[in-house]
């Protein structure tokens, strides 16, 4: 008697461990990478700081203050680099200035393996710059957007959580278990 019970618990121990080791080894593995396919700016007029006026009264053009419209479009590449399908994915950034627009959401079906989904984002940043300054939109790019982190979450067919941020200073994928 006593050497089935032993057995048994030995039974269900193993059959727990497999499905322990079944849960948390198929992990789907997703990459995220931005793509860049538009840049430039609007000029949307003057500043209300300008004090650099003509004799007629009129800001002086050459010398004044201007309002432009930074505008950064890309897309953001989801993909599944593993053999086990991604569940439930949710996007989330650490945009605290808002600047930031996913212009759709992540389809609610799940990722496939070797497939990718393809969102596309848009960055709008308002500015000042004397009229006759060069811009360098990459550097203002670099600046707003150093900090700046994608997250997706996600899940396997188990229900265990996994997420990767995307780290735009150094275009870098993190994977974590949750």
């Amino acid at each position: 008697m006593e050497q089935i019970i032993i057995g048994l618990f030995i039974g269900v121990f193993l059959l727990l461990i497999q499905i322990l080791y079944s849960r948390f080894k198929e992990i789907p593995r997703l990459t995220i990478e931005l793509k860049k396919y538009n840049l430039g700016h609007d000029i949307i007029g003057t500043s209300p700081k300008n004090k650099a006026f003509t004799k007629v009264g009129h800001v002086d053009g050459n010398n004044s203050l201007k309002l432009f419209n930074l505008i950064y479009q890309f897309e953001i590449i989801i993909t599944n680099n593993s053999g086990y399908h991604s569940y439930y994915p949710f996007i989330k950034t650490n945009d605290k200035l808002s600047l930031f627009k996913i212009r759709e959401d992540i389809p609610n079906s799940p990722i496939e393996s070797n497939k990718s989904i393809t969102l596309t984002a848009k960055l709008n940043y308002e500015y000042e710059r004397n009229s006759g300054s060069l811009i360098n939109h990459e550097s203002i790019i670099n600046d707003l957007m150093k900090n700046f982190e994608i997250e997706v979450t996600f899940e396997n067919k188990y229900k265990a959580k996994f997420c990767t941020i995307y780290e735009f200073h150094d275009k870098s994928n993190r994977h974590i278990k949750m």
